[in-house]
């Protein structure tokens, strides 16, 4: 065989591949075309123009044939994703492998049903966050440098997560009145068993004096590191910062202000946590009833 012919069959094989790996580019400026593009095949990126409204009572939900999808704004000022109707949202089906969500602002509520690869970056959220990963045995969920508002509705958590690998950067949870439990919630309860590693570094989570910052359970790995957890309030037992039957607990060069709780644990609280490690931390203005503002009550061997 000839080079000649070599290199056109090579060329002709690329040519195939291309079509099959083809991201679709569509600029989106009204809900319509933000529902007509979630009809493309394999991967696509939506480029929010600016406002996008939607009426609908329904959740809105994103899947079919789409395998990866891009969702990019040009800031959260200027682009944003505006559901009416509070109960509704939108819902990311175990189809698709990959999210990406970028500059933007999303209000609405978003369900992420067992997607291996979540990225989140530069996004203000007025709303919550529903993940489960409990169908795949690894995953990765990153958020970085966005924004959970003070919620307008009755809400238990800004963000619920069950069974993840989650890395949570330079991101700010607000609460308020309607805060109902906390800040945070990662559930990795998967019969009794720990799983998981969350790191969260330069983070801010502000309970609003009514909610809780951070709760965790069967954690395999959790660190905090460089953050703060304040204005938290908790009317029964445990702190601001609590973990349940965690395997690996780091709590390093942070800061619990004006945190309070009704009975023991006013900022840190570990319940028959494996291992545990405390280094650097600022307590200021943390109490509690029983005027004890880190409980253990550790695993026993």
């Amino acid at each position: 065989m000839s080079f000649l012919s070599i290199y056109v069959i090579n060329i002709i094989l690329i040519n195939i591949l291309i079509r099959h790996i083809q991201v679709y580019a569509i600029d989106i400026n009204t809900s319509s075309d933000f529902v007509n593009a979630l009809k493309s095949e394999k991967e696509v990126t939506l480029n929010i123009k600016n406002e996008i409204v939607f009426n609908q009572s329904d959740i809105l939900e994103i899947g079919n044939n789409i395998s990866k999808i891009k969702i990019k704004g040009n800031s959260p000022e200027v682009s944003k994703i505006v559901f009416v109707n509070q109960d509704s949202g939108l819902l990311f089906e175990n189809s698709i492998n990959k999210i990406e969500i970028s500059d933007i602002t999303i209000e609405s509520n978003i369900f992420f049903d067992n997607i291996y690869n979540i990225t989140i970056e530069n996004v203000n959220f007025d709303g919550y966050i529903d993940a489960n990963f409990t169908l795949l045995s690894d995953n990765s969920f990153n958020i970085v440098k966005s924004i959970f508002k003070k919620p307008k509705i009755p809400i238990e958590y800004h963000l619920n997560v069950y069974k993840a690998n989650i890395l949570i950067d330079q991101c700010k949870f607000y609460g308020n009145k309607n805060l109902l439990i906390g800040c945070l919630n990662i559930g990795n309860e998967n019969n009794k068993e720990t799983y998981g590693k969350v790191t969260i570094t330069n983070s801010l989570f502000d309970g609003g004096y009514n909610g809780r910052g951070i709760i965790g359970r069967y954690i395999r790995d959790i660190t905090i590191k460089y953050s703060e957890i304040k204005n938290c309030y908790n009317d029964i037992l445990d702190g601001s910062f609590n973990c349940y039957f965690c395997n690996k607990v780091t709590v390093s060069f942070s800061y619990f202000l004006d945190n309070f709780t009704e009975d023991i644990g006013g900022s840190i609280s570990l319940y028959r946590v494996t291992k545990s490690y405390i280094e650097d931390i600022l307590y200021v203005n943390s109490t509690s009833k029983n005027s004890v503002i880190t409980y253990c009550n550790l695993k026993i061997f």
